[in-house]
């Protein structure tokens, strides 16, 4: 795909093109305002050193000059890759290389920008490639709708309990409990908030819940906190009811053994 770019020089027009992400310059054109000849720099000792240096180079496979029919009288036009855009330019005038240099920079902003085809063919392709896109889109969504759902059914259940509640039962404060929990290496705290240590963490015991508000300055905020289900509740009874003495705990551990 090539995109070409008409710009002006002093009343002369300079193409440049962009060519397989390659910026190509019109030498023939480069040239016309000053009265000199692509031929007359092409074969200067300097230049010639400095095409065999670029040849040499195994990463340049793209070819650093491109003849073209077009030129006045049905004759041929010579193109010039970027590296010798500003090489080119500089023998010519020091005031054009300036030039050179802003409108290369120039077409590399719009090489950063969706090419819109030029051709059916192009039109064609770009349409397939649309769809194929689509189509990968279609299967990802697909494929993490099942995660997504489980996030859904987590994040609604109605069998989430707070620490607080789980406290009660066990007769003792949240921040107790969130104490206790924390010296038996079951939670911690990141960041403010009490998570689950790895080797609990995917057990079903709890998940952590986002609660949004609103600051006093109108902001915007969410806080995070620790939630636990029924699993988690029994798990936290198992360990500590042992350890304590609480008429609550014994009644809530008598209630879940069958015990009237």
């Amino acid at each position: 795909m090539s995109q070409l770019q008409i710009f002006q020089y002093n009343g002369f027009d300079v193409d440049f093109e962009l060519i397989d992400g390659q910026i190509y310059a019109n030498a023939s054109a480069m040239c016309k305002p000053f009265n000199r000849r692509i031929n007359d720099w092409s074969s200067l000792a300097a230049t010639v050193r400095y095409l065999n240096a670029l040849r040499s180079k195994p990463e340049i496979t793209v070819p650093l000059s491109i003849s073209r029919l077009g030129g006045v009288g049905g004759g041929s036009q010579v193109w010039i890759h970027e590296k010798l855009i500003l090489k080119l330019a500089q023998w010519l005038d020091v005031d054009f290389e300036i030039w050179c240099d802003e409108r290369v920079a120039e077409v590399l902003k719009g090489k950063k920008q969706v090419a819109l085809p030029q051709t059916y063919k192009e039109a064609l392709q770009a349409l397939l490639v649309e769809v194929e896109q689509k189509e990968q889109l279609q299967l990802q969504v697909e494929s993490l709708k099942p995660k997504a759902d489980y996030a859904d059914a987590v994040l609604s259940s109605t069998t989430e309990i707070t620490t607080t509640t789980i406290a009660a039962e066990l007769g003792m404060s949240a921040v107790s409990l969130n104490k206790k929990l924390h010296a038996l290496r079951i939670q911690r705290k990141l960041r403010g908030t009490w998570i689950l240590y790895l080797v609990h963490a995917d057990k079903g015991y709890a998940h952590l819940r986002t609660h949004p508000y609103t600051d006093r300055q109108g902001n915007p905020k969410s806080k995070h906190y620790l939630v636990w289900t029924e699993t988690g509740r029994q798990f936290i009874h198992s360990k500590l009811s042992g350890r304590l003495t609480s008429p609550k705990a014994v009644v809530y551990a008598g209630q879940h053994s069958g015990i009237a």
